[in-house]
């Protein structure tokens, strides 16, 4: 059975939120570079609508699965495969249970970072959502001292869910740093979601140096810092 490689969880410059220098065809340049088969754009808030960056990824034999990263009753989770139309502007459980029974399994649900020490990580209120969610991030940014995956890999095996490595991309030179590869039957949404369920999935993840970290943390500072400075300067009507 086929194997590939693939990377669920990932932002570029039409994101609403980030302020990122890199469109999403130099997102699928970059999977072709690293052997990625499999890329989801899931921008903050709003489902990722570019159909001329899926067909680009199409003609590069990359699989784009459009998404978004959607708050939810305040928390934030990864939808995959779906389209503007069928996400609401404000979202609840109730809403995500509708959008599940209306798609099935054509619906991909992944919890993102859920154990990081942040208000709108979904970790204190996953067991709530459990019967929803399909998966459950590794999360790129880990240090062997420092590690909440680990308390997301205790919560997915009790619950019998996969773990799937990603590098929730802000940073093109970050891009496969983490990823999964996973068998399934062809390279199309369904196969690979299928097969994600079942559990066929090996996860490349590896821990930041210090050096790395700290590159990190300067690199999404000067970032924070962009994005204030362009809304302050963007007119309201503009942005």
């Amino acid at each position: 059975m086929p194997v590939f490689r693939i990377e669920l969880h990932n932002h570029c410059g039409s994101d609403p939120q980030d302020a990122l220098d890199y469109s999403a065809r130099e997102l699928v340049d970059a999977c072709v570079k690293h052997g990625v088969d499999v890329v989801a754009i899931t921008p903050h808030r709003e489902v990722f609508d570019e159909p001329d960056a899926v067909a680009y990824a199409r003609s590069r034999n990359v699989l784009l699965i459009p998404g978004v990263e959607k708050m939810i009753e305040g928390r934030e989770l990864v939808l995959l495969n779906v389209l503007p139309g069928e996400i609401p502007r404000e979202m609840d459980r109730a809403a995500l249970e509708k959008l599940r029974r209306d798609k099935g399994e054509s619906l991909f649900v992944l919890a993102p970072h859920p154990f990081y020490p942040r208000q709108s990580c979904i970790g204190p209120v996953l067991n709530r959502f459990a019967a929803l969610v399909d998966a459950v991030e590794w999360c790129h940014l880990f240090i062997p001292l420092y590690n909440p995956n680990l308390r997301a890999a205790g919560w997915a095996e009790a619950n019998g869910k996969p773990l799937v490595a990603t590098s929730d991309t802000h940073n093109l030179a970050l891009f496969a740093r983490n990823h999964a590869e996973v068998e399934a039957d062809s390279l199309d949404a369904m196969p690979i979601f299928r097969a994600l369920r079942a559990g066929h999935i090996r996860n490349r993840h590896r821990p930041y140096r210090f050096s790395e970290l700290v590159k990190y943390i300067l690199l999404n500072m000067i970032a924070g810092l962009w994005r204030k400075w362009r809304r302050k300067i963007t007119p309201p009507s503009a942005a």
